[in-house]
C-alpha cells in the first residue's frame, strides 16, 4: 500500500510525533522514508532588508548595511542548513535502527508550497498537525498543516499522537472515497492488529428544518400545490426511515469487506453532520487514528477537500488520516 512515504520535520513536538509514525508505518509496509525540513532564509533576508531604513543612524551607512548584510547571509543561510541537519539527526538514527531506508531533503522555501510538491512523489506525507508556530488558542491544525491537508496529492496522516494505530475509526457514507478509506485502514489494521469501528451518519434533521422553513414563507395556495403537508409526512415516514437504512447497509457490506481480511469490525449508526459523528465517536471509543476519505458523495467540482473531511483533519483529537489526494478520482 505506502512504499514511498514523506515526512515533514521541523523539531516541534507535534513534528516528534510525526517522526515516530512514519517510521512505525515505513517499517510496517517495507516503504522507503524520507524527511523534508523546509527552512526560511528568503522570508529572513526579505524582513531583514525591510528592516534597513528603520534601523538606528550609526547602521544605516551604506557600509556598515553592506557588512551586516553579509553578515547576516552568512548566519542565515550556513546556520539554518547546519540547524536543518540536526533537525534531521533523530529521524535518520531511527531510520538506521530500524533498517528503513532514508533520504533526506532539506531546502530554501515556503514551507506548504515544497510540502506540496512533495506529495507527488510519495504515496503518504505524514505531518505535525501543528509546528514550531503554534499558538495559545489557535485552531487544531497549523497554517502550514492546515494547507498541505488541502492540497497534497496523496494520502495525509496528521499526527497528534505518537501512539501506533491499535484502535481505528473509519467514517463511511457510502462514496468510493469511503471505501477506499476503509482499505486503507483494513491494510493499518492487519500490520498493527488494530480493532476497526464503521460509523455513518445521516442527518433527518435537515430535511425537517427545510420543510420547517418552508412553512414561513409558502402561501396557502403555493403550499396546497406543493401538497406540503404530504410531503413533510412523506419524508418524516418513508424517507428518513430510507436514509437510515441505507447508511445501515453501507456498513454492513464495510463490515462484510473487513472480515474478508481476517479483522472483526464494530458499526455504529448515528445522526447528525458526519464531522460532528466521527468527534464525538472518536472521544467515546477511545480511539487512536480517524480515517476518512478525501472526498464525500457530495463531491464539488472545484473542491480541493470536502467539508467534513476538512473539519475532521482540524478538529478531531487525536490523528487522522486523510485518503486520496486533492483532484484525484478514486
Amino acid at each position: 500500500m505506502y512504499q514511498h512515504i514523506a515526512v515533514a520535520v521541523d523539531n516541534s513536538e507535534h513534528s516528534r510525533y510525526a517522526e515516530e509514525l512514519a517510521v512505525s508505518l515505513a517499517r510496517k509496509f517495507q516503504a522507503d522514508l524520507t524527511g523534508y525540513h523546509i527552512y526560511s532564509g528568503m522570508l529572513h533576508r526579505v524582513r531583514f532588508q525591510a528592516l534597513e531604513e528603520y534601523l538606528p543612524p550609526r547602521y544605516r551607512k551604506e557600509e556598515v548595511l553592506e557588512y551586516q548584510r553579509k553578515v547576516h547571509s552568512v548566519l542565515i543561510e550556513r546556520g539554518l542548513e547546519i540547524i536543518s541537519t540536526e533537525y534531521l539527526k533523530r529521524l535518520r538514527d531511527a531510520c538506521r535502527q530500524e533498517n528503513v531506508p532514508f533520504r533526506e531533503v532539506v531546502t530554501d522555501g515556503k514551507r506548504s508550497d515544497l510540502l506540496c510538491e512533495a506529495t507527488a512523489g510519495h504515496d503518504l506525507m505524514v505531518i505535525g498537525a501543528q509546528g514550531i508556530g503554534r499558538a495559545d488558542g489557535a485552531g487544531r491544525l497549523g497554517s502550514t498543516s492546515e494547507r498541505v491537508v488541502r492540497s497534497a496529492s496523496c494520502d495525509v496522516l496528521v499526527a497528534r499522537d505518537p501512539r501506533p494505530p491499535r484502535n481505528i475509526l473509519v467514517g463511511i457514507d457510502g462514496s468510493e472515497a469511503s471505501f477506499a478509506a476503509l482499505g486503507r485502514a483494513r491494510e493499518i489494521g492487519e500490520r498493527y492488529r488494530s480493532g476497526l469501528t464503521l460509523l455513518a451518519a445521516h442527518n433527518p434533521l435537515l430535511h425537517r428544518s427545510v420543510f420547517h422553513l418552508l412553512s414561513g414563507v409558502l402561501s396557502r395556495e403555493a403550499g396546497s400545490v406543493f401538497r406540503f403537508q404530504e410531503q413533510e409526512q412523506l419524508h418524516t415516514a418513508i424517507i428518513d426511515q430510507s436514509l437510515e437504512d441505507l447508511y445501515r447497509r453501507h456498513l454492513e457490506k464495510g463490515a462484510a469487506e473487513t472480515e474478508k481480511g481476517g479483522l472483526q469490525a464494530c458499526i455504529r449508526l448515528a445522526t447528525g453532520a458526519p464531522w460532528q459523528a466521527l468527534c464525538t465517536c472518536a472521544e467515546e471509543t477511545g480511539c487512536d487514528l480517524v480515517v476518512v476519505g478525501r472526498y464525500g458523495m457530495h463531491r464539488g467540482r472545484f473542491d480541493p477537500i470536502g467539508s467534513n473531511a476538512s473539519r475532521v483533519a482540524d478538529r478531531v483529537p487525536v490523528n487522522v488520516l486523510i485518503v486520496g489526494g486533492a483532484g484525484q478520482r478514486l
